[in-house]
């Protein structure tokens, strides 16, 4: 995916000599976050609505007399429109820049590329793959929730991703509490009707970019990209409290990464097992973020 297939070309520019105040006034106009600073057919700057609150604080609200000049931030990269946006995300990582503008071969300015551009590109190319899958091999044939094959295919890539920009993710392992008692007591149709319940309840409660996975047996999987820990319990005990609502209960581990025990994606199906299994020893119906604990836990049983 190249660059110039997602930037914003809605840019303005500015000379150096532009007031502080016009460029505020251009910025509210166009509702737009920064603009360019060019020099002679040149950028040479960049002034974000950041750089003007910054500004703003130090001469206690007042603009008067400060000039574009003075408070964009310089010298500023630019990036080419045909690079790929993987490599654009890189350098931002990398460098810590929010945006870039984004020039033509001749080094005219085309447009702008920010960290939400780039992140919506991200969540619009994983949500395409998701509707383009429809073949049953990467569906559980009982819940219609992806299988582990998809699940593990799909965790590889987030978790490389999320390894190379910096990104959090986590992943949540669900398992039914005293299932097997549900399948001796009613059967096992009744039991496949609540498992088709639970996949029900997983499917509603997470987001488009989220996969939701059926493990095998009783255990879901539940993969969220771009989702910190807190986020991440936040959705486990909005889960537990809605399968609960359905006549059972379930336990919830949560594994996040980065950390400081995953190297590869597997780790993180380990350590969100050991968390379930800690929420099990705890007392079932509970949701239980990994920590070291949680493995200490396990090994001693």
């Amino acid at each position: 995916m190249k660059i110039s297939s997602i930037m914003s070309r809605q840019v303005a520019t500015v000379t150096p000599r532009t007031t502080l105040l016009s460029v505020g006034r251009l910025m509210s106009r166009k509702r737009i976050s920064c603009v360019v600073v060019e020099e002679k057919g040149r950028v040479i700057g960049i002034i974000s609505e950041r750089d003007l609150v910054r500004r703003l604080a130090e001469n206690g609200g007042s603009v008067a007399g400060i000039t574009a000049g003075r408070v964009m931030s310089a010298p500023v990269e630019t990036l080419a429109a045909d690079m790929d946006v993987e490599r654009a995300v890189s350098l931002m990582a990398e460098k810590g820049f929010r945006r870039f503008p984004i020039v033509s071969q001749k080094g005219t300015l085309v447009g702008i590329l920010t960290q939400s551009d780039a992140l919506k590109a991200y969540m619009k190319e994983f949500e395409t793959v998701h509707e383009r899958v429809k073949d049953l091999s990467v569906r559980d044939f009982l819940t219609g929730l992806y299988n582990r094959r998809l699940l593990i295919a799909a965790l590889e890539k987030e978790f490389y991703r999320s390894r190379r920009h910096d990104i959090a993710m986590t992943l949540i392992m669900v398992d039914l509490d005293d299932f097997k008692d549900v399948n001796d007591r009613y059967g096992h149709q009744h039991g496949d009707q609540v498992l088709r319940t639970v996949a029900q309840i997983i499917q509603r409660g997470v987001r488009s970019s989220d996969i939701a996975a059926r493990f095998g047996g009783e255990e879901f999987v539940v993969l969220a990209p771009d989702t910190d820990a807190d986020n991440a319990l936040r959705l486990s005990e909005r889960l537990r409290k809605a399968i609960a609502e359905s006549g059972i209960t379930a336990s919830l581990g949560v594994a996040r990464y980065p950390n400081n025990t995953s190297r590869f994606p597997e780790d993180l199906i380990q350590i969100a097992d050991q968390a379930m299994y800690q929420a099990k020893t705890l007392g079932k119906n509970r949701v239980v973020l990994w920590t070291s604990r949680s493995k200490e836990n396990k090994d001693a049983t």
